[in-house]
């Protein structure tokens, strides 16, 4: 089955981030359930990007978590990128899902150096071979609220 292409992109949210970079945007791609063709290719990335002519974005970091960042099999399990939280506050901080990878606390103050803060990997469900973190939303309490497809909810809170 295949998705039909989209002619014109449809705007979900915009964020502005305050950055060294006059402006900037982020992005997921989203991992396949089963590598299938993907199989031996890199996982999905976060990838940043300076937007200072919305006519042609300039890539300016492709971020790859490596598989050694989960105690998971992350070459037999779904691994890559899925969901970001949509706000950045002032602290340039970016919170990512990355399936068996758990939740990733980005520093993006530099877009085109983004740094690892911290994060969070879940235990994977009853039967199951690695988590599947799967979204993000932190509350007006600073506490971060991350769902797995198979286990359910966990509420933590990051401090530097």
């Amino acid at each position: 089955m295949t998705r039909p292409v989209r002619s014109r992109p449809t705007l979900f949210s915009r964020c502005r981030i305050r950055s060294a970079a006059s402006a900037s945007a982020v992005s997921t791609e989203e991992e396949r359930a089963r590598r299938g063709a993907d199989t031996g290719k890199p996982h999905a990335p976060l990838r940043t990007w300076d937007v200072s002519d919305p006519t042609q974005p300039k890539l300016l970091y492709s971020y790859y978590l490596p598989e050694s960042a989960t105690p998971y099999p992350a070459g037999k399990v779904r691994f890559g990128t899925h969901q970001l939280r949509e706000k950045v506050d002032e602290d340039n901080l970016l919170y990512v899902t990355w399936f068996a990878g758990g939740l990733r606390i980005i520093d993006i103050s530099d877009p085109a150096n983004p740094k690892e803060r911290g994060y969070f990997i879940p235990k994977p469900g009853d039967g199951v071979a690695a988590p599947l973190t799967n979204d993000v939303c932190k509350d007006d309490r600073g506490l971060l609220w991350v769902t797995d497809k198979e286990r359910g909810l966990d509420v933590i809170e990051y401090k530097n």
